[in-house]
């Protein structure tokens, strides 16, 4: 009978025990899982926040690491493909490119294979009441007008030759474009820098997106001593008809002979004007893709890639008879 007892105590204890094994195994499942998730959190709050002044600062530039912004979010660029230096296409990191990559042929797609290192938050010290921001609204006018305004006879001597800068115009908008990807001593496929390039920068394929990662550095204005009497317009007009008059005129037959061979200056004519094409980028000896100086390109020069536009940093040397 004491031999049943103990047998009885016997399993008790071992079910018992079995219970309690089950009991830590159901929930282990669940630590882990709360463990996971909290996990999770963490890594989701380990990814940074950026305002668009701390992200401006990631830019790829001097060693530093290149970062965008697109629908919120901030991705690291450095080691993408076809980003060098924080530049991709002439635009550069550190800044929020939603609207700009959206509009790309290749699209948001591309970021897919880009990790995500933070998120894009507004500034902390964005001013939301009414009153500051008109506050705001005035000192962003007091800042404009205390940048720098140019005509564009002035604009003219920022070409970026003989060390000076390189400076552009466009929509009213004065750019600095001197260490500007693709510009090399103020020249950009042929177009000279000094002058406003509205129409030219509309008209390329990249259209106006490229200008986003230029520094402003003041706006276009009218020539100062524009004129704006009737008489005194005249004047001028008159004037201009005298240099136009003072400069060479050239029949056919005499444009031929400048086509840049054996010492000779390179000369073109387009549109009744004769241009000087001798030190001009993309011609060497009076040939520039097979075609000789010393003729009227007209047609050739109008149907091409590049159009008139390239004529504008050219120095006009006469006129066609």
């Amino acid at each position: 009978m004491l031999f049943i007892k103990k047998y009885t105590v016997y399993i008790l204890l071992t079910a018992m025990l079995l219970l309690a094994g089950c009991g830590n195994l159901d929930a282990q499942p669940q630590n882990k899982s709360a463990n996971k998730s909290q996990s999770g959190k963490l890594s989701l709050n380990k990814k940074q926040k950026f305002t668009l002044t701390e992200l401006n600062k990631y830019n790829g530039r001097n060693g530093r690491p290149a970062y965008i912004a697109v629908k919120g979010m901030v991705y690291d660029v450095t080691h993408a493909p076809d980003w060098h230096n924080g530049s991709h296409h002439g635009v550069q990191a550190g800044q929020d490119l939603t609207a700009a990559i959206e509009s790309a042929p290749h699209g948001a797609s591309v970021l897919a294979a880009v990790p995500i290192v933070g998120y894009l938050t507004k500034d902390k010290n964005a001013v939301t009441k009414t009153n500051n921001s008109t506050t705001n609204s005035s000192q962003s006018n007091s800042s404009k007008n205390n940048r720098r305004t140019f005509t564009l006879v002035e604009l003219k001597k920022y070409n970026g030759q003989n060390g000076q800068p390189a400076y552009v115009a466009v929509k009213g908008k004065v750019y600095d474009v001197t260490h500007a990807s693709g510009w090399h001593n103020g020249r950009h496929h042929g177009v000279q820098a000094g002058q406003d390039l509205t129409a030219a920068i509309e008209s390329a394929p990249h259209g106006t997106s490229v200008l986003s990662a230029v520094p402003v550095i003041g706006y276009l204005t009218k020539n100062k001593n524009t004129a704006t009497k009737k008489n005194y317009s005249t004047n001028q007009s008159s004037q201009s008809n005298s240099n136009q008059s003072n400069k060479r005129t050239f029949t056919l037959a005499e444009l031929k002979k400048y086509n840049g061979q054996n010492g000779q200056p390179a000369y073109v004519a387009v549109k009744g004007k004769v241009y000087d094409v001798t030190h001009a980028p993309g011609w060497h000896n009076g040939r520039h893709h097979g075609v000789q100086a010393g003729q009227d390109l007209t047609a050739a020069i109008e149907s091409a890639p590049h159009g008139t536009s390239v004529l504008s940093s050219l120095t006009v040397v006469g006129y066609l008879k």
